[in-house]
């Protein structure tokens, strides 16, 4: 079973006042997050829900939710 969100497979999020994230993505059908950090470096999370991605983005603070959820919960393959 296909996810979409409308007709997107892929969304994305610029974080424009986060000093450690740059850029995620997240895959709707595989459950993929991919984040990119200001270090130049590129993880991947796996099994990532809809609603921690929306959380993510909305956060407060994306820096704070990502260390304190994402970081100790998904398992992690670094690709850049």
């Amino acid at each position: 079973m296909e996810t979409f969100i409308g007709n997107e497979r892929y969304l994305t999020h610029v974080f424009k006042s986060s000093t450690i994230l740059v850029y995620c993505k997240y895959d709707t059908i595989l459950s993929l997050l991919l984040v990119i950090f200001h270090n130049g470096k590129a993880y991947e999370y796996s099994a990532v829900d809809l609603d921690t991605y929306q959380e993510f983005i909305s956060a407060p603070s994306a820096g704070t939710y990502f260390c304190n959820v994402i970081k100790k919960k998904y398992k992690t393959e670094r690709v850049i």
